[in-house]
């Protein structure tokens, strides 16, 4: 539903954040970031896109951020495949469909010592400014969620 192989997905895509993140010292690795934009056939309410298709988006992004920290971690050729153990999200703002988001992850945690590997993950949700908030970028949500591997590499389309 996430990401590009549906035809009607809403067509996520994760991508090393390659802007300069400052000091973080909970980040293990480099933060993953995606770009993308919901439309009104997503909408819960009227004018708010529903908070599944929200957190849907996050676990989707963070679910490639667990695999790719894996990846980094063990010299993988492409992320293993990951099962979403615990998620939990808060709702911060309304998100307006046909507003640009921005979903920013990064790995908290790494438990790899012996199976079942462990990843938590830490996100944000952010929309681009609208008429309610000035034009400014304001946070929809926040979230945190730990992924097991549950297989091997997964195919990248």
């Amino acid at each position: 539903m996430c990401g590009n192989s549906h035809e009607r997905g809403l067509g996520l895509k994760s991508y090393r954040d390659e802007r300069d993140p400052g000091v973080d010292d909970d980040a293990i690795v480099g933060a993953l970031r995606s770009t993308v934009v919901v439309g009104e056939d997503y909408q819960g309410l009227p004018g708010i896109v529903s908070t599944g298709v929200m957190d849907a988006l996050m676990i989707c992004h963070g679910a490639w951020q667990a695999g790719v920290t894996l990846m980094d971690k063990s010299v993988l050729p492409r992320p293993p495949l990951v099962l979403t153990k615990s998620f939990s999200m808060e709702v911060n703002d309304r998100l307006p469909p046909g507003t640009e988001i921005e979903i920013t992850t990064k790995a908290v945690e790494v438990k790899d010592a012996k199976e079942p590997f462990r990843v938590k993950v830490t996100m944000e949700l952010r929309a681009a400014g609208d008429d309610d908030h000035g034009g400014e970028a304001f946070r929809c949500a926040t979230g945190e969620a730990t992924y097991v591997k549950v297989g091997a590499v997964r195919s990248m389309w």
